[in-house]
């Protein structure tokens, strides 16, 4: 199992590091003590779906509720590097939110409710909805989520992406929990919304975080290390994802 609360903290201290990055950068982080135990097995009795190990273990021994995220307005020069990574943009964003005990109830009513509603035009997201408990929040109001229902491999319980849109797009992108905190550590946080549409593998359909894409990002950010203003202490933003 994953060290939850190391996890937080690496997480954490790569989004202060955004700050010495060229540019407009904007950082912000919040982390709670965790739950306590008690809190956590009353908090699964009053879910739907109940709560899966893996994510009761990031609540109880990470976070009861974690909100990390970053914004880089790439210097002109470096635009191009982002472009290859992300066409069309000329901010790097990461981080996310996620959900906390105390809103878990009423987020999880609510994904259940529009899962239902997507029924009669995309039956195949709705399945996924329905079948899925959420761990991360998505500004445009898509989430990650757990997938407890059928046809899962092993006993894990797959994240999956809920696109609110339906169209097929809802799917799952990681084999479990830690496998996606891992990966997407890899990938420097990046919005998850850009997650799915990046650094999918095409074959596995989950996070790839050794494409080429990655790598392009990571030359970024070294680039950016780099360029920083001549006379600052030199530091380290990229390091190597641990085992």
């Amino acid at each position: 199992m994953l060290n939850y609360k190391a996890w937080i903290e690496r997480a954490v201290r790569f989004t202060e590091r955004v700050r010495q990055l060229p540019g407009e950068t904007e950082v912000e982080s919040r982390a709670a003590p965790p739950l306590r135990a008690d809190k956590v097995e009353a908090l699964r009795r009053r879910l739907p779906l109940g709560l899966p190990l893996p994510f009761s273990n990031f609540l109880s021994r990470g976070s009861a509720s974690f909100s990390f995220t970053y914004s880089w307005d790439v210097p002109q020069r470096l635009v191009a590097r982002l472009e290859a990574v992300f066409p069309s943009k000329e901010c790097l964003l990461g981080g996310s939110t996620f959900c906390n005990g105390r809103e878990l109830p009423a987020v999880q009513s609510a994904c259940l409710e529009w899962g239902a509603a997507l029924d009669k035009d995309y039956p195949e997201d709705k399945k996924i909805w329905s079948k899925s408990v959420p761990f991360l929040q998505i500004l445009n109001g898509d989430y990650l989520a757990l997938y407890v229902g059928p046809g899962r491999r092993g006993r894990q319980a797959p994240v999956a992406y809920l696109d609110h849109d339906g169209c097929g797009f809802s799917r799952i992108i990681a084999g479990s929990f830690d496998q996606f905190l891992r990966a997407w550590e890899g990938l420097y946080y990046v919005n998850p919304l850009e997650l799915r549409t990046f650094f999918v593998d095409p074959i596995s359909g989950y996070l790839n975080s050794t494409s080429r894409k990655k790598f392009q990002l990571q030359e970024l950010l070294e680039l950016g290390v780099q360029s920083r203003r001549s006379g600052e202490r030199p530091t380290t933003l990229i390091r190597r994802q641990p085992g």
